[in-house]
């Protein structure tokens, strides 16, 4: 008798491919107009079992002007496909042919079509590569996201939120949404301008900052920092959302809403 795995994190790795290589990963070729979206790229036809997440892993071609690179991923069929991460920002420029790994915790229904679509600040046509990995549950794995929103990367350019810091304190408290649209599970920031090496970032859900929600997150300057790992979050629907930052100068970053 085939008995399900126990692990709440069971990998499969078929498909991964190699990086090195860059074979067996889907490919996309942005176009010469900035911030312009590619056509949908298939990940995965669709997997026989649930997944409570996956992992991407991505591999950006050289970069000039303003290589930030923006990924959306669909779930549905080819010309159906329906939105469920929009403008997941994958840092650039330096991290060229460099493979820049991520968790998305959104779960996939059994048997459901993955794709992917990239925008860029380049001006020449470059290509992006993708990889995914799917994360397969278990009887004792829970539930995960369904939904995520994206605070920031608004504009032509998806400039982010924008932030003044208190320069070393806390400075004055920025409303995020008056409401989120769904309940909250974890959350992910993705820096675009860090401001200084004292930058802590602190969430909460009232103009004064007492109520905070998930850990204070602090900035550094190594190259990892771009993305930091998912964060607990918890938070129900309708709840404001308030940032302030220590900031020596101006922060940018986008914030990702697991649900």
């Amino acid at each position: 008798m085939s008995l399900p795995p126990i692990s709440a994190r069971f990998l499969n790795p078929a498909g991964l491919g190699s990086a090195s290589e860059r074979t067996d990963a889907a490919g996309v070729t942005t176009g010469t107009t900035a911030f312009t979206k590619t056509g949908w790229v298939q990940l995965s036809a669709g997997e026989a079992q649930a997944l409570t997440g996956f992992f991407l892993t991505l591999l950006p071609g050289p970069t000039d002007g303003d290589g930030r690179t923006f990924v959306d991923i669909a779930f549905g069929g080819a010309g159906s496909e329906v939105v469920v991460l929009s403008n997941y920002y994958f840092a650039a420029g330096n991290f060229a042919y460099r493979c820049i790994v991520r968790e998305i915790p959104i779960a996939v229904p059994a048997n459901t079509r993955v794709s992917f679509r990239v925008s860029q600040g380049n001006t020449t046509a470059k290509e992006t590569r993708c990889f995914f990995q799917p994360i397969y549950g278990s009887v004792l794995t829970p539930n995960n996201a369904a939904v995520c929103t994206t605070i920031g990367t608004t504009g032509a350019s998806l400039s982010g939120t924008v932030v003044i810091g208190g320069n070393g304190s806390f400075g004055a408290n920025v409303q995020l949404t008056t409401g989120l649209t769904h309940a909250v599970r974890h959350a992910m920031v993705s820096w675009f301008v860090y401001g200084s090496q004292n930058n802590i970032l602190r969430f909460s859900t009232d103009t004064g900052g007492l109520n905070r929600v998930g850990p204070a997150i602090m900035q550094c300057t190594n190259d990892e920092s771009y993305n930091l790992p998912l964060l607990p979050f918890a938070l129900p629907a309708n709840t404001p959302l308030y940032v302030a930052s220590t900031s020596f100068g101006t922060v940018e970053f986008a914030l990702y809403l697991f649900g």
